[in-house]
C-alpha cells in the first residue's frame, strides 16, 4: 500500500503510473528474497573451494571473493536483474514527473512568506564526480536542470526513495533524521541545544525537517550542490508550514 505523505510537490501518479511502480517494489522484493539469497549458496559450493584449490587458502577480502562470483551464471544474473530493476524504478518516476512538471515548478515558486530563505550560487561549479555518473543510476544525477526554475531531480528522488526503499524511511522519508534526533540527542543528550545546526547534502530536507521540529530554537541551515533541491526543498518545507526558525538552502558545498 502506497502510505507515503502527499505534500504539495510531491507528484500524485495515476492508477496506471502506480501500478508500475508497485511493479517495481513487487520485483525488488522477489530479487531480493529469492534470488540474491542464492549467491551465498554459489559462493560456499562453488567459488570458494575454486580458490582455495588456485590459491591454497580461502579469499580474504572482497576483491577476492569478486574475482571468483563475477564469472558465475547465478551472480550476474542476480547482478543484472538489480541494475534492470533499478533502472525500472526511475522510468516508473520520471513519467510520473514529467506528466506533472509545469505544475510542480509553479509549486515551487517564492510565494513571499517568511518561512526560511534560499540563496543560490550562480558561481557554483558542479564537480567533477558528481556529473561523470548518474549516481544511483538517476537520470541526470542530483544536479541536472533541463528547463527553467526546474525541479525534476527532486521531486524525481523525494518519490523515487519511497518506492526504493519500499516505504521503511517512513510517510515523510525522514527517518534517518527523526532517528537520530528523537532516538539519540534528544533521549541521549537531553541537555543539548545547538544555535546553528548545518545538513550537508540535504537533498529535498527529508532530514532537514526533524531537526527543525526537534530544535525550533536553532537557525537550521541546509546545503547540496543545485538549487534544484534547495528550491523544492524550501517548498515543501512551507507545505509543512514549519515556523519559528530560521530555515535557509544553499546550492553549495562547503
Amino acid at each position: 500500500m502506497d502510505q507515503q505523505f502527499k505534500h504539495a510537490m510531491l507528484p500524485q501518479p495515476t492508477h496506471d503510473e502506480l501500478a508500475r511502480q508497485n511493479f517495481v517494489q513487487s520485483l525488488k522484493m522477489h530479487i531480493f528474497r529469492n534470488i540474491s539469497p542464492g549467491n551465498k549458496v554459489v559462493y560456499e559450493k562453488v567459488g570458494k573451494p575454486r580458490f582455495e584449490q588456485e590459491h591454497q587458502r580461502p579469499p580474504q577480502n572482497r576483491y577476492e571473493i569478486l574475482e571468483v562470483m563475477q564469472h558465475e551464471p547465478h551472480y550476474r544474473w542476480t547482478s543484472a536483474l538489480k541494475r534492470i530493476n533499478q533502472e525500472m524504478l526511475w522510468d516508473a518516476v520520471n513519467a510520473n514527473v514529467d506528466r506533472q512538471l509545469p505544475e510542480l515548478i509553479e509549486r515551487a515558486k517564492d510565494k513571499g512568506d517568511e518561512l526560511g530563505t534560499l540563496t543560490l550560487d550562480s558561481n557554483f561549479e558542479i564537480p567533477t564526480h558528481q556529473k561523470a555518473v548518474d549516481i544511483h543510476c538517476m537520470p541526470g544525477g542530483y544536479h541536472s536542470e533541463f528547463t527553467a526554475d526546474d525541479v525534476t531531480a527532486g521531486a524525481t528522488y523525494d518519490r523515487g526513495v519511497y518506492v526504493y526503499g519500499l516505504g521503511w524511511l517512513g510517510p515523510l522519508n525522514d527517518d534517518m533524521g527523526l532517528s537520530i534526533v528523537q532516538n539519540y540527542l534528544l533521549s541521549e543528550h537531553p541537555d543539548f541545544r545547538p544555535r546553528k545546526i548545518l545538513d550537508m547534502g540535504c537533498s529535498v530536507g527529508n532530514s532537514t525537517l526533524p531537526y527543525v521540529d526537534g530544535f525550533p530554537d536553532a537557525e537550521v541551515h541546509a546545503i547540496d550542490i543545485r538549487c534544484i533541491y534547495a528550491a523544492l526543498r524550501s517548498c515543501k518545507s512551507r507545505s509543512f508550514r514549519k515556523t519559528g526558525t530560521l530555515l535557509s538552502a544553499k546550492c553549495r558545498t562547503h
